[in-house]
């Protein structure tokens, strides 16, 4: 009986907390991680990481006459445009995406995981699956 009070006492407390952060709006922050548990970076964890690394981001692909960006969010006008956060990308041919174009401007219409080498906000494609080592993201507040 005793376990089932200390078990009902820590779930209460993990409960509350996880409704405070939410609430608050705050939770934990991304860590950046080397293991290879966890999720890809987002495009705005990456800038913010200033890291020279191989990695493994998601965003949305955009190109046009100018180069291809990596966006953490696009602008919903027509063709689609970068938000404030994007990184430039080189070496998209190595990139099974589909693309919808319009206007001379090449977009991707959800989210892509591209892995490649970054450095001063240049992301450059890379061939095969990531290794176990590349930079990815977790939840992990330590």
């Amino acid at each position: 009986m005793s376990r089932l009070l200390i078990l009902s006492i820590v779930t209460s407390i993990l409960l509350t907390a996880c409704w405070v952060a939410s609430e608050s709006g705050e939770g934990p922050e991304p860590v950046i991680s080397f293991e290879p548990v966890g999720s890809p970076l987002f495009v705005d964890t990456l800038i913010d990481s200033d890291i020279d690394a191989d990695v493994v981001v998601i965003g949305f692909l955009v190109a046009d006459s100018d180069g291809v960006l990596l966006c953490g969010a696009i602008i919903e006008s027509f063709p689609p445009q970068c938000g404030s956060n994007s990184v430039t990308v080189t070496g998209i041919e190595r990139l099974d995406v589909d693309f919808q174009e319009s206007q001379g401007v090449r977009w991707t219409d959800s989210h892509v995981t591209v892995w490649g080498h970054f450095s001063d906000r240049l992301l450059t494609v890379l061939d095969g699956d990531p290794p176990s080592d590349s930079v990815i993201q977790t939840n992990d507040t330590e």
